[in-house]
C-alpha cells in the first residue's frame, strides 16, 4: 500500500511540474513587454496605474477563493481559471479596441497569480514539512527555467514590433498545461477548507514573530521584482538604449541564478544553515548590484549582463529561502493563510507604481534603482529577526 501511495504521489509531483513549466512558460513570454503594451494603450505615465488596477482585482480574486475552493474544488477552479487565461491571450493575439484589450491585459495579469496560488495549493497538499526546502528546491527551478528561455524567444518575436505574436504564443503553450492539468488532478482529493475572517488572519500574522517577519521579507521581494518589472526594460530599452533582442538576451542571462542556487540551497536550507542565513545575504547582494543599476549609462553588454546577474543571485537566495521558511510553516489546510501570503505580490504591484511615481515627479528614471537598492538593505531588519527552522 505505501509503495502505491509513493507511486500516486510521484505521479502528482510529476503532474504539477509539468503543467507548472509550461504555465511559467507563458507568463514569462510577455511579462517583461506587458509595461510596453500597455504603455501604448494608456501612455507610459498611466501604466503603474493600470498594474496597480490589476493588483486590487487579484487581491479582491483571494478574498473570494477560499469559497470559491469549498464549493467547486481545486480542480474545477484552477482549470477554470487556465480557460479564462487562453481566452485572454487569444483576445491580446488579435483584438484591437482598446477597451477590451485594455480589459483583457488586466484579466491576465490579475489571474495568473491566482492560479499559482491554485498550483501551490496542490503542491503543499502532497508535501511534508521534512522535504520542505527539497520541493520547493526542485519547483522553483522547474519555475524558473522557462524565465530564461521565455526572453529569448520574446526577444525574436518582437523584431518587427508585433506584440499580439507574443500573446499568441504564450496562449499555444497553456493548451498541453490546460490538458495535463485536466487530466491528472482531475480525481485531486481537497483538504478541509475554513474561511477564516481577514482580520483574524492579519492578528494570527501578527502575533508571531516569525510569520509577521517573513510575510514583511516576501513583500519586499515582490515589491523588488514588481519595480524591476515595470521599470528595468523600459529603463533598459529608452534610456541605456537596447534594442529588444538585446533585452531578451540580457534578461535570459540575469535569469540564470534561478536554475544554478534555488535547488540546493533548498537542500541546504532542510539540512545545514536554516535560511536567516543565507536571506540577509541575499537581500545584501540585491541592494549593492540594484544600486548600480543607476550609475551605469553605457550600453555595454557585458557589464549589464553581470550586473543583472547579481541582482538575481541575491534574489534567488531570498525567494528560495522565504519560500522554504514559509511552507514550513503552513500546510496544505491552511489556504487563508497562503492566501493572504499570495496577496504580497499584487499588494506590491499596487505600492510600487505609487512609490516609484512619486520618485519619478521628483527625480530621473535612472535613480529608481539606488531607491529600491535603499529599500533592500532595510529588509536586513526583518530578516534577521526570524528564528531558524534548523
Amino acid at each position: 500500500m505505501d509503495t502505491i501511495i509513493r507511486k500516486i504521489k510521484v505521479s502528482k509531483f510529476i503532474g504539477i511540474y509539468f503543467v507548472s513549466f509550461l504555465f511559467a512558460l507563458q507568463v514569462a513570454l510577455p511579462i517583461y513587454v506587458n509595461s510596453s503594451f500597455l504603455a501604448q494603450l494608456v501612455g507610459t505615465d498611466r501604466v503603474g496605474l493600470a498594474y496597480a488596477t490589476a493588483s486590487l482585482i487579484t487581491i479582491l480574486g483571494f478574498f473570494i477563493i477560499t469559497p470559491l475552493l469549498h464549493r467547486f474544488g481545486n480542480y474545477r477552479v484552477g482549470l477554470t481559471l487556465l480557460l479564462i487565461l487562453f481566452v485572454a491571450l487569444i483576445t491580446l493575439s488579435f483584438a484591437t479596441n482598446i477597451l477590451v484589450l485594455l480589459t483583457m491585459a488586466l484579466v491576465l495579469l490579475s489571474g495568473i497569480v491566482i492560479v499559482r496560488f491554485s498550483l501551490d495549493v496542490i503542491l503543499e497538499t502532497y508535501s511534508s514539512d521534512t522535504i520542505t526546502g527539497n520541493i520547493r528546491g526542485e519547483f522553483g527551478t522547474i519555475w524558473n527555467i522557462p524565465w530564461i528561455i521565455a526572453p529569448l524567444i520574446a526577444g525574436v518575436l518582437l523584431i518587427n514590433g508585433s506584440f499580439g505574436q507574443v500573446y499568441l504564443a504564450a496562449a499555444i503553450i497553456l493548451i498541453p498545461a490546460i490538458l495535463i492539468f485536466a487530466r491528472t488532478f482531475r480525481s485531486f482529493h481537497d483538504p478541509e477548507y475554513h474561511h477564516i475572517p481577514f482580520t483574524h488572519l492579519l492578528r494570527e500574522v501578527l502575533a508571531n514573530k516569525d510569520l509577521s517577519s517573513i510575510f514583511v521579507v516576501g513583500f519586499l521581494l515582490q515589491f523588488f521584482f514588481s519595480w524591476m518589472v515595470i521599470y528595468a526594460p523600459i529603463y533598459l530599452h529608452e534610456v541605456i538604449g537596447f534594442s529588444w533582442p538585446q533585452i531578451g538576451i540580457l534578461l535570459a542571462i540575469a535569469l540564470v541564478p534561478y536554475i544554478i542556487f534555488q535547488w540546493p540551497l533548498g537542500r541546504i536550507a532542510d539540512t545545514k544553515v536554516g535560511e536567516k542565513e543565507l536571506l540577509s545575504l541575499g537581500f545584501v547582494i540585491m541592494a549593492l548590484s540594484t544600486a548600480m543599476m543607476s550609475f551605469i549609462t553605457v550600453a555595454h553588454m557585458i557589464i549589464w549582463m553581470i550586473l543583472l546577474f547579481l541582482t538575481r543571485v541575491g534574489a534567488s537566495m531570498v525567494e528560495i529561502m522565504s519560500e522554504t521558511y514559509f511552507f514550513k510553516k503552513i500546510d496544505g489546510q491552511n489556504v487563508n493563510l497562503l492566501g493572504f501570503y499570495r496577496t504580497l505580490r499584487p499588494l506590491a504591484y499596487v505600492l510600487s507604481p505609487v512609490v516609484a511615481s512619486l520618485f519619478l515627479a521628483v527625480i530621473d528614471v535612472r535613480f529608481l534603482f539606488v531607491i529600491l537598492g535603499a529599500i533592500m538593505l532595510g529588509a536586513l531588519f526583518y530578516s534577521n529577526t526570524i528564528t531558524d527552522t534548523l
